[in-house]
């Protein structure tokens, strides 16, 4: 019997493999700064991945922290609270996305219309149910 259990942990994956029940290898991998962002993942996880992707971005735009702050009008100590993961006011977010030219990650936050597949789904069935106004039609009226 294989028995194989892979935990991401927020600093680490680690995996168990028991092997006939005799065997225990644990497996330990440093995880890199991406993170996918699930609806289980813990809040504090949350703020820390959006800070780390916050300072790829702006290493990758060529800014340093101070040359960033200063163009979003925030202070330099507010920004490496946020790249360091941090709670941050949302409006201290907009300031540094909008210098950062990524309006669209701001309007995508929380899209302006939402439609759920459920809510299509039930919808529709809705209209499908509705009795047609003269009765119960069979077909073979003449």
């Amino acid at each position: 019997m294989i028995f194989f259990y892979l935990s991401n942990h927020l600093r680490y994956f680690f995996a168990i493999i028991v092997i006939n029940k005799s065997y225990l290898i644990v497996f330990i991998f440093g995880k890199g700064s991406r993170m996918k962002i699930s609806a289980t993942t813990p809040k504090n996880a949350v703020i820390t991945e959006l800070g780390k992707r916050l300072a790829r971005v702006r290493k990758q735009r060529g800014f340093t922290q101070e040359e960033l702050s200063k163009v979003a009008g925030l202070g330099v100590a507010t920004l490496r609270r946020i790249e360091e993961g941090k709670d941050a006011q949302l409006g201290s977010w907009i300031k540094l996305l909008k210098a950062l030219d990524m309006t669209t990650s701001i309007d995508q936050l929380v899209p302006e219309t939402f439609r759920s597949p459920m809510a299509e789904v039930k919808a529709s069935s809705r209209r499908r149910m509705k009795k047609p106004a003269g009765g119960v039609i069979w077909g073979d009226e003449q």
